[in-house]
């Protein structure tokens, strides 16, 4: 399983990237979610979409991964990130 999804990175061209691109790759997107849901109670207001239901449970296990790593370190280190995560999983 984890080398057809290695395959599947490096077919993409995603598992080509030196891991330091990776991370900014990742870091852009992270920032671009910390930036949309504010005090909200879901990404984009009031009301859940589909969006809210794939990011949340991405960054959830991000948060949680077993193991120390950059990308878990960056989630962990955006407060806004955090607290949206927080307030999803109290409200489940």
């Amino acid at each position: 399983m984890r080398r057809q999804v290695r395959q599947g990175l490096v077919s993409h061209g995603f598992g080509r990237l030196p891991a330091d691109e990776r991370l900014k790759w990742f870091g852009s997107d992270l920032d671009a979610i910390a930036g949309q849901p504010g005090d909200q109670a879901f990404l984009f207001g009031l009301v859940p979409c589909a969006v809210a239901a794939c990011v949340m449970p991405f960054l959830s296990v991000l948060d949680r991964l077993p193991s120390d790593t950059q990308l878990r370190r960056a989630v962990r280190s955006n407060a806004r990130l955090m607290a949206y995560v927080a307030r999803r999983r109290a409200a489940l």
